[in-house]
């Protein structure tokens, strides 16, 4: 169990909001928590603690919105660049990272596939067909992470997508964080209950979508502070994180190759995890089976609604062996089935508007009385499942 102590207090706000570690810029460490207290910390470490991840999912699917706040054109990142990067914060979730073969391979026993995977959009809050990208223009060339600036409308930003059903991930060109002496950030995410529902999420500095820049991981590091983990170091030898399989360690450690080894903290024959997600520096490969545990521990606990959407995000929950006539569709909707089964229409909530029993082959069906928008209709029999996704005029 994760004691808040006074040594952890020091050790969360001297690690985890220190914004410089080094004068060189490209060694400043800013992928940051937002701590706001010590009963905060504790309070989520108690539901983890009591909680346990039940959910059959195989595979746990995040529906994600990026905004793109820009103030020249060149900051104004093509959809391409953000697909791209979501991409690669999913293999390094699936441990398909390219870099996989650079973890040693005394810790090779506890890396974890999290099966966790982000997926953008395809409907807004207001049922419209999306790619899960926003972009926004700005007067603002800098905003201050600590009063939010970003995630307003009204204030130079983007309002949130409902952050019960939207990972919102805010892409800003500058960001300090707001405090005399704050500095650059590259990276932070909220915790569970730490800002208003509405700031719930990420905020990435543009330049972290840079593939030249992808070896400080700055996005997947800072989805797994949203997801609960903390960093696997300390600057005393405390367990910082509360994951057993993460050895306890002091630093951060920079390295100019994974194959080094750094003991600290009485942790040897093996030394630092500094290629876990979760450290600092350029050799991040890996997270651990503990840190998945905690990651889908979280989601099942902190953020349940994130993932109830997941019919309308994932191509793999629709079968397209069904298929449905005219789509989009003013009045009726046809679609075969093979045998007699429960018909059901849902919408975006996941909610049952329209029920039905199916006859074997061609049937027909109201939906006319539907206000405009995306459902999912579902069809199940004896034998078989199937799904298909349709548009209400």
């Amino acid at each position: 169990m994760f004691t808040f102590d006074s040594m952890k207090v020091s050790l969360v706000f001297s690690i985890l909001s220190i914004i410089g570690l080094a004068a060189n810029a490209q060694e400043c460490i800013t992928q940051q928590l937002d701590v706001r207290s010590p009963e905060l910390i504790d309070r989520i470490e108690r539901e983890l603690d009591e909680g346990s991840y039940s959910s059959a999912r195989s595979v746990t699917y995040i529906q994600t919105v990026v905004h793109v706040l820009w103030n020249h054109p060149n900051n104004n990142l093509p959809d391409s660049v953000v697909t791209a990067n979501i991409d690669l914060v999913n293999k390094d979730l699936r441990r398909q990272n390219a870099d996989t073969s650079e973890t040693p391979d005394y810790f090779l026993p506890v890396a974890a596939d999290t099966e966790i995977e982000l997926r953008l959009a395809q409907v807004d809050p207001n049922g419209q067909p999306t790619n899960g990208v926003t972009h926004t223009y700005t007067d603002s060339t800098e905003f201050y992470y600590e009063f939010g600036h970003m995630k307003y409308d009204s204030t130079g930003g983007k309002t949130a997508w409902d952050t019960e059903n939207y990972l919102n991930i805010w892409v800003v060109r500058n960001m300090d964080f707001g405090i005399e002496g704050g500095g650059t950030m590259l990276g932070i995410s909220t915790l569970p209950g730490s800002t208003p529902l509405e700031e719930q999420g990420l905020c990435i500095r543009a330049s972290q979508f840079d593939f030249q820049n992808i070896e400080w991981r700055t996005i997947t590091h800072t989805f797994g502070h949203f997801a609960c983990l903390l960093h696997t170091l300390s600057n005393t030898c405390v367990d910082a994180d509360s994951v057993s399989d993460t050895p306890i360690a002091f630093g951060p450690q920079f390295v100019t190759s994974c194959s080094d080894t750094v003991i600290s903290c009485n942790n040897e024959p093996h030394g630092n995890m500094f290629m876990n997600f979760m450290d600092y520096g350029t050799c991040m490969n890996m997270f651990t089976q503990g840190q998945k545990a905690r990651m889908l521990n979280c989601i099942e606990t902190q953020y349940q609604g994130l993932t109830d959407y997941q019919f309308l995000g994932v191509d793999d929950a629709v079968d397209d062996l069904l298929k449905v006539y005219p789509n989009p569709t003013e009045d009726q909707l046809n679609f075969q089935s093979l045998e007699r089964g429960n018909l059901s229409i849902l919408d975006l909530s996941g909610r049952i508007v329209l029920s039905a029993v199916a006859a074997k082959g061609k049937n027909t069906i109201d939906v006319k009385s539907l206000p405009s928008g995306i459902y999912l209709l579902r069809l199940e029999s004896e034998q078989t499942a199937s799904s298909a996704r349709f548009v209400k005029n």
